[in-house]
């Protein structure tokens, strides 16, 4: 069974999923690399998430992630192997990703990380594209993960608040959640 990481942009999905694949011997999939590495093939040309996103702009960037997530159901649909999965913050606001395409890719699992310590994380690497032209990028950031909260929250099979807490006490929190789950 594949169990699917959602929440805010830098709710530790990533990192989180890294750790527990690696613990159970699973394999580790993160949407944000596989549009990256979709956008290398197109193009030739290595760039981050967010240098895509940059580059190609907000429309282009949704169409590439729904394309990511696609090939994502059909390649997890061709096999009986158990995945990690983590996608991208933003699918909440992306019209070509629905709920039910990502219970279509397993175990939806709700990370809820407070939006005041994933606002220190992301602004860490400097404001986002999709905020640079925002007067007050902090509150619009709050403003928009109310928002995916919400989504993520209401389309979850499994939510766990995470809080601010460091990676390894989020493993053992969602572990003990998805005691069962993980083969």
């Amino acid at each position: 069974m594949n169990i699917v990481f959602v929440g805010i942009k830098h709710a530790g999905k990533s990192s989180i999923g890294a750790a527990i694949a690696a613990e159970h011997d699973l394999l580790f999939v993160d949407s944000d690399e596989l549009i990256e590495a979709n956008y290398m093939l197109a193009n030739g040309e290595k760039l981050s998430c967010r240098e895509i996103f940059h580059k190609v702009g907000r429309e282009n960037f949704r169409k590439l992630e729904t394309d990511a997530i696609k090939q994502l159901i059909e390649s997890t649909a061709e096999d009986d192997q158990s995945r990690i999965i983590s996608v991208g913050g933003g699918v909440a606001d992306n019209p070509g990703v629905t709920a039910e395409m990502l219970k279509q890719l397993g175990l939806v699992v709700f990370i809820n990380v407070d939006i005041e310590y994933a606002w220190e994380r992301v602004i860490a690497n400097g404001v986002p594209a999709y905020l640079e032209k925002e007067s007050d990028p902090e509150a619009v950031f709050a403003e928009m993960s109310r928002k995916r909260i919400e989504f993520y929250r209401g389309n979850a099979d499994v939510a766990v608040d995470v809080g601010g807490s460091d990676i390894s006490e989020c493993v053992a929190m969602l572990e003990e959640k998805l005691e069962g789950y993980l083969l």
